[in-house]
Parts: structure tokens; C-alpha cells; sequence
């Protein structure tokens, strides 16, 4: 058996591996041996790579702030708004361990596009109303801390 090419990307299919000259009994056996996950039928996962958190979302809300964007010219792109992405990340915090979360938020509510009554929207459909409220209160008051008393006097 032989060992990983260096050029093994961190996920691979086995026509990658192939393409490097790694056999698929090969890739089979790395996966037997416990150097390699097996992801799905012919992709893989090389277990010295930095772990992977999977979230699996519900077909009935998959749609729910999905947009499409020109990312090439007549090359467009499925991607989430910024409003779906923030209730996403405080839905999902504890999965992500996501330092920093009052900070992002408050950066969101200080865009100039922020769009919270839309953010609320998401959340009520995504079953996250609870945590995304207390989140953005939370946000809120932290800071408005910097600012409290701070008005000029004449």
C-alpha cells in the first residue's frame, strides 16, 4: 500500500486520487487503516486535515434567503443573503463555536443595509426566533454600552 501524494487535496474524489496515481484499492486501504474518511460513494477525507462540521437543512427551508448573483459573466452562483447567513450563525453557533458572535452582529445592525424586521422574518421561519432575538438584544445592548453618557454637553 502506498502513502498520501502530497498534492492529496484535503477532500478528494477517487478521480483525483487517480489523477495522482493513487490507486482506488489503494484509497480503499488508507480508508481501512483509518488514515483516510469516507465522505460519500468515491469522495474522501484525509484525516490529518482540519475537521469538518456537516449541517444538513430542511428541504422546506433551503430556499429561504437563497439568491442567485453573476459570479463570472453568464456564470451565476446560489449564495445566501447576508440576513440568512447571520440568523444561520446564531442558529448554529454552538456546532460552529464561533468566537465573537455579540461583535458580528453588531457589525450587521451598523451596516447601512441591515435589514433586522427581514433577519426576524428568516428566523421565525427557520424555528430560530427565540435565539436570534435574544441574540440581537444582546448585540444591542453591548453596543450601546460605549456610547451611554458620551453626549456632548454644552
Amino acid at each position: 500500500m502506498r502513502g498520501l501524494p502530497t498534492k492529496l487535496p484535503a477532500t478528494f474524489r477517487t478521480t483525483t486520487a487517480l489523477r495522482l496515481w493513487l490507486h482506488p484499492r489503494d484509497v480503499y486501504a488508507l480508508r481501512d487503516a483509518g488514515v483516510l474518511t469516507q465522505l460519500s460513494y468515491g469522495v474522501f477525507r484525509r484525516n490529518d486535515a482540519p475537521p469538518t462540521t456537516v449541517f444538513r437543512f430542511a428541504s422546506a427551508t433551503f430556499e429561504v434567503g437563497l439568491s442567485k448573483i453573476e459570479a463570472t459573466p453568464g456564470e451565476y452562483v446560489r449564495i445566501y443573503d447576508q440576513e440568512r447567513t447571520v440568523v444561520d450563525l446564531v442558529r448554529l453557533e454552538r456546532g460552529l463555536s464561533i468566537p465573537g458572535m455579540p461583535r458580528i452582529l453588531q457589525r450587521y445592525l451598523s451596516a447601512e443595509a441591515a435589514n433586522p424586521e427581514l433577519l426576524l422574518e428568516y428566523a421565525d421561519a427557520l424555528g430560530a426566533q427565540e435565539p436570534v432575538r435574544a441574540a440581537l438584544d444582546a448585540a444591542a445592548s453591548s453596543g450601546n454600552r460605549g456610547t451611554q453618557g458620551s453626549e456632548s454637553r454644552e
